[in-house]
């Protein structure tokens, strides 16, 4: 896949993941305790602001994969918020420091709707091709997790489908 291809998928997933993410006000309680400096760190970040203002802001995926950050925030906050991790890495693959969002995803994917899945399916089909056009081998580990993710939330889509 050429880079025109893939940033015309890249394009496509993002407006997609607009189109099933509502922009609605955000959750009033953010995090489990305000004392920790974790906390603290995560309502700077999101207290009073949309997900879609967060789009490409430099601590939103760092603090959506960080294990300490993930423990200190609500759930109903991080599914809030997860669009804006979603379109931020899109734009910017490098900057998915660590695989710990991801198993968050796949634990909370069985409460998202249909449209929802198919949008991180989307996600997770083109951080594959992304990183299966980089050259080194860790990046086709990488490429290969993506994959696999996306094939779990495929199982998951089925598991939705009423029977026929």
């Amino acid at each position: 896949m050429n880079n025109t291809d893939l940033e015309k998928l890249r394009d496509e997933v993002i407006e997609e993941i607009k189109r099933v993410f509502p922009v609605n006000a955000p959750p009033k309680a953010l995090v489990k305790d305000r004392n920790e400096y974790h906390n603290k760190a995560l309502l700077e970040l999101f207290e009073g602001k949309k997900w879609i203002d967060l789009v490409d802001n430099p601590h939103i995926s760092y603090m959506m994969n960080d294990v300490d950050f993930l423990r200190a925030i609500k759930e109903r906050t991080f599914i809030y918020y997860f669009p804006a991790f979603l379109v931020t890495t899109l734009n910017d693959p490098y900057r998915i420091q660590f695989v710990n969002v991801f198993y968050e995803i796949v634990r909370i994917a069985a409460e998202f709707s249909v449209d929802k899945l198919h949008a991180l399916i989307a996600y997770f089909t083109y951080q594959e091709k992304f990183w299966n056009g980089e050259s080194r081998r860790r990046r086709k580990d990488k490429a290969k997790l993506y994959e696999d993710l996306a094939l779990r939330l495929l199982v998951m889509v089925d598991e939705k489908k009423p029977n026929s």
